[in-house]
């Protein structure tokens, strides 16, 4: 029932709507609370969305944007990107199949790589948060630490089942690579949280929640 469903709600609002999000959350979720993955990216296709505005398509010379020129879009083709590495932590680490921690090992470098690739207003570290204080851009720093708490939160859960066999008497040294990324996501999790001390949460919840082409919110 919970397949069935959720294929259904991926080829309705999925499809036609402006982004991924309801597949992506999906698979976020199957991952932070251990529940099966319904939607695999092996039985459906999809595109991640363009990094375009509704005014971008009347002239279509200069599209995509670049990363470095972030708008509401820029969040959503990299949230997507995580998902998708998500979903495979899912299939190789958490599926029906017995796992090796050389897979565990692969999609932790599948998250290195994401996150060298990461344009410069979303990175992990040192991001440029010039445009922060933009009245145009009040997006932009929700956007940043919801995308960076994602990553870390995805890499805490690939290593987790590994983090006690680190330690003790009868700790193994192979699994110190899953004892170090828990350590240093865990610290970095909390840092981007005591950031959010400061924010309004209806800002927060509104830049996560709006359509990318949106320009109002109007809470009920």
């Amino acid at each position: 029932m919970l397949t069935a469903y959720c294929r259904a709600v991926y080829y309705g609002p999925v499809r036609h709507g402006p982004s991924n999000k309801p597949s992506d959350v999906l698979r976020s979720v199957s991952l932070f609370l251990g529940r099966p993955l319904a939607i695999q990216d092996c039985h459906f296709t999809t595109h991640e969305p363009a990094n375009v505005t509704d005014h971008d398509l009347t002239s279509l010379s200069n599209l995509p944007r670049p990363f470095d020129r972030p708008i509401k879009s820029t969040f959503l083709i990299l949230h997507f990107r995580l998902a998708r590495i998500i979903g495979q932590i899912q299939c190789r680490c958490f599926g029906l199949h017995p796992r090796e921690y050389n897979d565990v090992l692969d999609c932790e470098n599948m998250l290195d790589l994401y996150s060298k690739m990461l344009p410069p207003h979303f990175r992990l570290e040192a991001a440029d948060t010039s445009l922060d204080g933009h009245e145009g851009y009040r997006w932009l720093r929700p956007q940043r630490q919801t995308l960076i708490s994602k990553f870390h939160l995805a890499r805490i859960s690939l290593h987790r089942p590994y983090l006690l066999r680190s330690f003790g008497k009868r700790s193994d040294p192979q699994f110190m690579p899953s004892r170090e990324a828990c350590l240093l996501s865990s610290i970095a999790d909390i840092n981007i949280r005591t950031t959010l001390t400061d924010t309004d949460p209806l800002d927060r919840f509104k830049w996560m929640t709006v359509s990318p082409q949106s320009t109002e919110f109007k809470p009920s």
